[in-house]
């Protein structure tokens, strides 16, 4: 079982994790990779390796997800790795039962699923992720085959021999990549019903901050995937690709840009809008396009 750890005290879900791995007698070992997080976040969670199946490693530099995945991949002794974020917690207790379960079948990739809490939260600062996370992350793993991340299960072998050696600056769409160096590779991709509920919600402002910047990220992947693969795993760019046939790419960038103020006050209220979310990140995306188009020409 493998956690990226970064500024997160990870003591309740790793002793969950503990607890259930205990009750079904499964050899197994908990590695947690750290970062570079806060010193005092550190040191709460060097404690959980006083356990004998409990490793803790620390990054020196903060080298990202992917990256730290890919060395806690390195570290692991057993065939089959379960990856969690840092950021959840165990819904069911079956949770480890199931994986187990996939792992004695050799299931090469599978996938739980993501909640998010039921009940909204009292402050409207964190609506707007509160809201996406429940209307679009939790229906991505309804069967469908695409990849999510939060918690996923794969040989230890296919996962080190993946090519995500991509230069994904910003953080976003670590997940995209997987999936499309599975479907490149014809490896479908399982959903099981082993749910994680996410914990820890971001402030509309810095929500709306990093989606900007997970934008960003398609303009590698479009490289990297082609414009076919990448309208199959992400919606935005399938919606980007229709109106740039239809050329109202830059009547969707002047209007975003006309009513931006008007989007931002809508989105950081009290029932934000995830229309007008999505129109905020394809005009971005729009004007990316368009400055990667004249540096092209430049060149």
């Amino acid at each position: 079982i493998l956690i990226p750890v970064y500024n997160r005290d990870v003591t309740l879900l790793v002793s969950s994790l503990a607890k259930l791995i205990a009750q079904e007698k499964i050899i197994s070992e908990i590695i947690l990779l750290d970062d570079a997080s806060e010193p005092d976040i550190d040191l709460l969670n060097t404690k959980l390796a006083e356990a004998g199946f409990i490793y803790y490693f620390r990054n020196q530099t903060n080298l990202g997800r992917e990256n730290t995945r890919k060395l806690l991949a390195q570290k692991a002794n057993y065939p089959h790795l379960l990856f969690l974020d840092c950021d959840v917690k165990i819904a069911n207790p079956d949770f480890i039962a199931k994986y187990a379960e996939q792992a004695k079948i050799n299931t090469p990739v599978c996938t739980g699923g993501l909640l998010y809490d039921e009940e909204r939260p009292e402050q409207c600062k964190y609506k707007l992720h509160w809201k996406y996370g429940r209307e679009r992350e939790t229906k991505v793993n309804s069967g469908d085959g695409i990849f999510l991340s939060s918690n996923f299960l794969m040989q230890k072998d296919l996962f080190l021999n993946l090519s995500l050696d991509v230069n994904l600056t910003q953080y976003g769409h670590e997940d995209t990549l997987i999936g499309i160096e599975l479907k490149k590779r014809g490896i479908p991709v399982l959903t099981i019903d082993a749910r994680v509920v996410h914990e820890g919600l971001e402030e509309n402002s810095v929500f709306i901050k990093k989606s900007l910047r997970a934008v960003e990220n398609l303009i590698v992947l479009e490289e990297v995937a082609g414009p076919d693969l990448l309208k199959e795993h992400i919606r935005l760019y399938r919606w980007y690709k229709k109106f740039s046939s239809l050329y109202l790419t830059a009547l969707i960038e002047k209007l975003e840009a006309l009513f931006h103020k008007l989007i931002m006050k809508n989105l950081h209220s009290c029932n934000p809008g995830l229309k007008y979310f999505d129109w905020m990140r394809l005009a971005h995306f729009t004007r990316l396009k368009k400055v990667q188009g004249k540096e092209r020409i430049n060149q």
